[in-house]
């Protein structure tokens, strides 16, 4: 039983740092697009 919730929790925590990276990429991705416009 507290195996499955360890494996659980781990699972969770690594989809979320997961998906928090990828916000952070996504955020700084649409940064240098909006510089990259207001150059051309």
């Amino acid at each position: 039983m507290l195996k499955e919730l360890l494996i659980a929790m781990l699972i969770v925590t690594g989809v979320s740092s997961y998906s928090f990276e990828m916000q952070t990429q996504v955020k700084e991705i649409e940064k240098m697009y909006q510089e990259w416009k207001n150059q051309n």
